[in-house]
């Protein structure tokens, strides 16, 4: 049986869990008619998040810690460790080959300059500028619907 992570309801819950396939097969609380409709994590999507420059790898470091830095390393340890998804970061000034082997960033850097960044890019295909990512457009872009097996 494939290993994956299913988000379902539970019965009279319109809140989502994160559980194995085991715990829903032997239905702990869960609705199991959901279970075929659920979402199931694609451990096969790959998250880069190419970063704007910064003094340091993930900006976690000076006196003052930039909040958003924190919650997107955060949520970036919590997507990885938790559901499985491969997660690389990228500085412009340590590793701006990343940046140049991916047409759609390098397009956006030549058009907008480094003010485009922080840049997300899921399988390759750029899906947010401006802004890091959310833990939640994380799970999201992590997620492909279930199919009945």
């Amino acid at each position: 049986m494939e290993n994956v992570l299913w988000v379902s309801p539970r019965k009279g819950d319109n809140s989502a869990k994160v559980t194995s396939d085991a715990e829903c097969l032997h239905g702990r609380g869960y609705d199991e008619e959901n279970l075929t409709r659920g979402t199931r994590m694609n451990t096969n999507v790959v998250i880069e998040i190419f970063d704007p420059p910064m003094c340091c790898p993930g900006g976690l470091c000076g006196p003052v810690i930039d909040p958003a830095l924190l919650d997107v390393s955060e949520a970036l340890l919590k997507i990885k460790n938790a559901h499985g998804i491969v997660v690389h970061r990228y500085l412009l000034q340590q590793q701006g080959t990343k940046f140049m082997q991916n047409p759609e960033v390098l397009a956006l850097l030549k058009e907008h300059s480094t003010g485009v960044l922080p840049i997300t890019a899921v399988n390759g295909r750029v899906v947010k500028t401006r802004g890091f990512p959310t833990y939640d457009e994380l799970l999201q872009y992590a997620q492909e619907p279930a199919v009945a097996e």
